[in-house]
């Protein structure tokens, strides 16, 4: 059986621009969809993000090279500066 699997993304230095450009990569992987999160922080700061992260999914069953392609990305998203 197979089951769902969701991960929230936040990145450092949130950017809507780079959420988006990080949505269109991750969408890009066979079998994994995302959405933006809407930014929860009561608090308007105009240097934070629009949106709180990115919501990915995909099924367990996600064949292993997958997995690493989308790990491959968020890893890149989480590290620029």
């Amino acid at each position: 059986m197979t089951t769902k699997i969701e991960k929230t993304i936040k990145i450092q230095r949130p950017s809507l621009a780079r959420y988006r450009e990080m949505m269109a990569h991750v969408r890009q992987v066979n079998g994994v969809s995302a959405s933006l999160l809407p930014q929860t922080d009561p608090n308007f700061d105009y240097l934070q993000s629009q949106v709180g992260g990115i919501m990915v999914e995909y099924n367990s069953a996600l064949p292993p090279t997958e997995i690493q392609q989308l790990e491959a990305i968020i890893n890149y998203y989480q590290q620029l500066n």
